[in-house]
């Protein structure tokens, strides 16, 4: 699922769920390499496609595959870290 405000919103949590990941979430962002966050904030935010991200950063697609999959991953640490889940 794509991280979208209306993805982060569902679920137990609810509105008030995602107001309280917000932070969170800003600061793994922040924390992330530059390359996994443009990656992750053109798919899942701004909804580029694998190949339109490719062309704005010229990047392969392989290195978009790998950046994204590295970038999610780190966000979802992050979340389970926060608020104490773990796989």
């Amino acid at each position: 699922m794509a991280l979208t405000a209306r993805a982060v919103g569902r679920g137990p949590g609810g509105p008030l769920g995602a107001a309280a990941l917000r932070g969170p979430i800003l600061a793994a962002l922040v924390a992330m390499p530059a390359r996994q966050r443009a990656v992750l904030m053109l798919r899942d935010v701004d909804g580029l496609r694998a190949d339109e991200v490719c062309t704005v950063l010229d990047l392969s697609a392989a290195n978009e595959r790998v950046l994204l999959h590295r970038g999610r991953s780190r966000l979802r640490q992050a979340l389970e870290d926060e608020i104490g889940v773990s796989r």
